[in-house]
This record gives C-alpha cells, structure tokens and sequence, in this order.
C-alpha cells in the first residue's frame, strides 16, 4: 500500500494488492486500481493482471469490460486451446455471440483431441436453440477425440442437452474405466449427486479418498473431490 500511495508502485505490488482486494470482495476497487496501473504503463497488461481484470469486472456485471480484459488476458489469436474456451466464455456472458462461436470453434480446431473444447462448443449451440447443430458436432467429435476420453465427453456433452438417459449411460461408463483425471471424476459426481444416485457417487469417492486414482499434476486439482467424499 505504501508503494502505491507514493505514486510508483511496481507490476508486482499491483498484482498482489489487487488480489488481496478480490478476496475481500472489493470488485470495484480492484477495477480501479487496474485501470490506473494500465493507464500509467501506456501499455497492455500483463496476462495474469488482465485476467484478473476480467473477473472483477464480471463480479460488477461490467461484461463490456469484462471482454476487454480477457481479450488482453487470452488473446484472440493465441495457439492454447483453453485460452480460446475461457475468452470465449467471456464473450458469451456478454452477448457477442458470434466472437464466442468462433472462440469456440478455434479451441476445437487447435485441439481436436481434448473434449473440453467440443463441450463448450456444444454447450454454445445448446444455449442458443441450435440442437441439429449440436448434434452434428457430438457426431463429429466423436471421430476425433480419444476413445479412452469419448464417454466423458459424451455425457457431458449429452447432460448440457438434457438428455439425461444418455448422459447417465455415458457416466456409466466413464467411471467403471478408473479414470485418474479429477475434472472428470468431479463432472460424474456431480451429475450422479443431481440425479440422486448417491450409492454411485460414494464409489466414486472412495476410490479417490484410497489415494489410488489421483494422479494430477496440481495436487489441489482433486481437494474439492477430497472434501464431498469426506461428507458422504
């Protein structure tokens, strides 16, 4: 705080105060104190300062503003799939529906094996009453993501369409494979919880809890998981 009252605060300090701000819900000063450091600068933010940007603008309903940051943040043009998918979110919850499908879109062509991409594309075309559309896309899908990772991607691809039958056989079948990602444990846990399968969803857990199919690289990728399965 000292340094930022003398006028000559580093990217550092900004970044450090502006997550202290966020934590304590002070959306609108992190905004602030953002815009100043970037105005001050003469240049464009950093990645991890402009995501943040983005999350507190979204917290205000500033969606506008939101887009700006997370434009800075992913860049429209950048080769990482997932950083299409998160800018593409943004742009959605703002209404720019066309900059979202080809967010999207982008994120499945930069990466045709990983499901989350199809997902969200098909989790756009649900939203926007095109279901022939998201048909078509499951179809394709289909032939290019991965066997072992196809019925997760199917069940959650079908639960977003509120096909709950189909959604629930490719859960089914997802989870007697073992899978070590906890993503994907996390979605059929969830879904069995919401479908009041309860039995199925304590399986789960416990064979996360044993420590045996945990296998992330960030440990902390699986503490949600760890704490429903403690409550179960």
């Amino acid at each position: 705080q000292s340094a930022i009252k003398l006028g000559k605060p580093s990217r550092n300090c900004i970044f450090h105060m502006a997550k202290i701000l966020f934590q304590r819900g002070q959306f609108a000063d992190v905004s602030r104190l953002i815009r100043r450091f970037e105005n001050s600068e003469r240049r464009s933010l950093d990645p991890q300062l402009a995501q943040l940007g983005a999350y507190a603008s979204l917290q205000q309903s500033e969606f506008i503003e939101a887009v700006r940051f997370a434009t800075t943040s992913a860049n429209p043009n950048s080769t990482n799939y997932q950083n299409q998918i998160w800018l593409g979110q943004f742009q959605q919850i703002a209404g720019q529906q066309e900059q979202a499908e080809d967010s999207f879109r982008r994120a499945t062509k930069l990466a045709p094996q990983q499901p989350a991409g199809w997902i969200a594309l098909v989790s756009f075309l649900a939203a926007t009453g095109r279901q022939n559309e998201a048909d078509a896309t499951i179809a394709r899908a289909q032939t290019v993501v991965p066997s072992d990772l196809v019925d997760f991607m199917l069940a959650q691809c079908y639960e977003v369409l509120d096909d709950s039958e189909r959604a629930a056989f490719h859960y089914d079948r997802a989870a007697s494979a073992l899978t070590d990602d906890p993503r994907q444990l996390e979605a059929a846990v969830r879904f069995y919880m919401r479908s009041d399968r309860r039995d199925t969803a304590a399986g789960i857990l416990r064979s996360i809890t044993a420590e045996e199919s945990i296998t992330a690289e960030d440990p902390s990728d699986s503490t949600p998981l760890l704490i429903t399965a403690r409550r179960l």
